[in-house]
């Protein structure tokens, strides 16, 4: 169980790190700056990928890479929206932010979960996700408040510093994701452990009988 899920966290946060930094590349070779949306559609379709191969189905790879891109499009343009909402004025961008990306993270998380056509997976993969966003947002604000947003201005520059942060939330990202996958699978392996049981048996065989007299 431990081995599994550390396999599906790590191949997670690898596909999910890997295709946001994949996609501020993209982004800034397409359009002279760092883009959040290509970020966003290279994460999911990546990540998607390494769940897919965690699973070991080559079809799933196929589905899930699909899937992510679209959830990360879709997630992107709900978070451009959310940003400009003049109901969030008001509110302080730390907050702001936090629930963008965690809004970011259920859109993710629920695309891939429709790959796989269950809702429990729907509902782990969101949460999962979107949790993992959450952690890695309050991480990188943490690290960036010590270092002081003006010295890292001064050496390497807020927006690449935003692509750094954005990537290493990807991947935390990824490494929950992988984690809530491993778990509702270890967990329908169980029910059907004990659904296979010879007591289950049993007990069905038992049930018919008295529906039978």
């Amino acid at each position: 169980m431990l081995k599994r899920m550390l396999k599906f966290a790590v191949i997670g946060a690898v596909g999910f790190g890997i295709g946001s930094a994949i996609g501020f590349v993209i982004g800034f070779i397409i359009y002279g700056f760092f883009s959040h949306l290509t970020a966003l559609i290279l994460l999911g379709f990546m990540g998607g990928a390494a769940l897919g191969l965690a699973l070991q189905d080559k079809k799933m790879v196929l589905y899930l890479s699909f899937a992510g891109a679209i959830g990360g499009g879709i997630s992107h343009t709900v978070g451009f929206a959310l940003l400009h909402h003049p109901i969030l004025n008001g509110v302080g961008g730390f907050m702001v932010f936090t629930l963008v990306f965690a809004t970011m993270g259920i859109i993710i998380g629920a695309a891939l979960g429709l790959a796989l056509q269950d809702k429990r997976k729907i509902l782990y993969l969101s949460c999962g996700c979107s949790m993992g966003f959450v952690i890695g947002r309050v991480i990188v604000f943490v690290i960036l408040n010590a270092i002081g947003f003006s010295v890292v201005d001064a050496t390497i520059g807020l927006a690449l510093a935003d692509s750094i942060g954005f990537s290493i939330m990807s991947a935390i990202a990824g490494a929950t994701s992988g984690l809530a996958l491993a778990y509702i699978i270890k967990k329908e392996e169980d029910e059907k452990t004990i659904m296979s049981s010879p007591k289950s048996e049993s007990i069905s065989k038992s049930d018919n009988s008295k529906d039978l007299n």
